[in-house]
């Protein structure tokens, strides 16, 4: 062959080898482009989960199925969030009896037992309860202290903002409970008396006593109590714990309490001698009220001795109060399963006669005090009467700054200083309750 037949066979060759390219170029773009400017699905948009990409006869990438991408929507969600839409479950729950409901127990389950949801709900005006959750088939057990339980079926269609109304039949089914109540070195704490008190209020009740140091009780309203223990040498209680009695159950309980005893003197401060038939309060420390505590004292015998056992573990706050003295508050340091002495001694005082008066011109049945003075705090006490049924203030002269309630009226912040008790008497006009 002729150099020059040579020189146009290379040139042939080229260009084919160009046009092959370019072809193989078109059909790459043609392969990820579907004509519309967009990215397939199953593309960069939306990937398989493993394995090549499934391609058609026309080259293009075909979209994974709803079995093979994780990346499709869950049924009832957002689209490509895969993400359940919860909606209001609503339901209006009342007492056959027509009281008011003031807590509800909700428990949602689905009909295979997985829960969706179990609490306690404080229902708005009329009773109506709302929770959330994804629509489908569940079960609803609605329940409340001192009714029988009630259990309806929820379909979807219950989420559709329409509440489901619920009737509550009370349960009178009485329940029964025993206590053994113990001391931090595990002996049967068998003196004193256990109290159930309704936490909605409602009349006490004392726990019987059996020879092996349990209490027992029978017969009770279900709801919920405060378990209040009083030693045995004072008419008050003082709160251990709290329990719920569900209609018809019987209950076992043991409490393990750290109690600790609490004696001394009550003396003059001026020559030293006893002060018999002081009267001594027990004020729980750690209370912020100073409210808890026993509300009846302990009285001092004629040697001004007083003891308190069995109290469950301070610290306390100690007042002691006599008349012709001033209030007198000590501190009680806390020394659990063991013995307490103390020493508090009373200065002679005049008292400060309070003027009470009304637009009703009506008086008081009962009065507390509370606040605090320069060196004192002074928990929550009845206010005194004289032998003529005034009543006072027994603190020693100074400036104090303490709230006078009486029930059904309002408080009066009261600010007192030391010319109040030069003058003997001040003056306090109380107005009706609001509430």
């Amino acid at each position: 062959m002729s150099r020059a037949g040579f020189s146009r066979l290379n040139a042939v060759a080229v260009i084919a080898a160009a046009a092959l390219a370019a072809g193989l170029v078109f059909f790459i773009l043609e392969s990820r482009d579907s004509g519309d400017g967009d990215l397939d699905p199953g593309d960069g948009a939306n990937p398989p989960t493993s394995g090549p990409s499934p391609v058609s006869d026309s080259g293009t990438v075909e979209p994974p199925t709803d079995s093979e991408s994780p990346f499709m929507p869950i049924k009832d969600g957002p689209p490509g969030t895969g993400t359940p839409v919860k909606k209001t479950l609503s339901a209006i729950v009342t007492a056959g009896d027509g009281k008011e409901l003031d807590s509800i127990r909700a428990i949602l389950k689905e009909r295979s037992g997985t829960g969706a949801f179990d609490g306690w709900l404080r229902p708005s005006a009329g009773g109506k309860i709302s929770i959330g959750a994804v629509p489908g088939s569940y079960e609803l057990r609605i329940e409340a202290f001192g009714y029988a339980a009630e259990t309806l079926a929820v379909t979807e269609s219950s989420f559709d903002g329409v509440p489901l109304r619920v009737v509550l039949s009370p349960d009178s089914r009485p329940c029964g409970i025993t206590i053994l109540l113990k001391n931090g070195d595990g002996g049967v704490v068998s003196e004193g008396r256990l109290v159930l008190r309704p936490k909605k209020g409602g009349e006490a009740v004392v726990l019987e006593s059996r020879p092996d140091g349990v209490r027992a009780g029978s017969g009770l309203r279900a709801g919920e109590y405060y378990i209040e223990f009083a030693p045995p040498n004072a008419g008050g209680e003082v709160k251990i714990s709290n329990v719920v009695l569900d209609p018809g159950s019987s209950k076992d309980f043991t409490f393990t309490v750290s109690l600790m005893s609490v004696s001394g003197t009550v003396f003059d401060k001026e020559d030293g001698r006893p002060v018999p038939g002081a009267e001594v309060f027990f004020f729980d420390e750690r209370s912020e009220s100073r409210d808890q505590g026993l509300p009846v004292p302990v009285v001092a015998d004629g040697s001004g001795s007083f003891e308190a056992r069995f109290l469950p573990a301070g610290p306390y706050l100690v007042a002691a109060r006599a008349r012709g003295y001033a209030l007198a508050v000590e501190i009680a340091s806390s020394v659990p399963d063991a013995a307490t002495r103390i020493e508090i001694s009373l200065q002679r005082s005049q008292w400060l006669e309070l003027d009470i008066a009304s637009a009703e011109g009506a008086q008081p049945e009962r009065m507390f005090i509370q606040g605090k003075g320069r060196n004192m705090k002074v928990p929550r006490l009845p206010v005194q009467r004289n032998a003529a049924g005034v009543p006072f203030l027994d603190l020693t002269a100074g400036e104090w700054r303490l709230v006078l309630s009486c029930p059904g009226f309002e408080d009066v912040d009261l600010r007192l200083r030391p010319g109040d008790f030069d003058a003997g008497k001040v003056r306090i006009e109380l107005e009706a309750s609001k509430k």
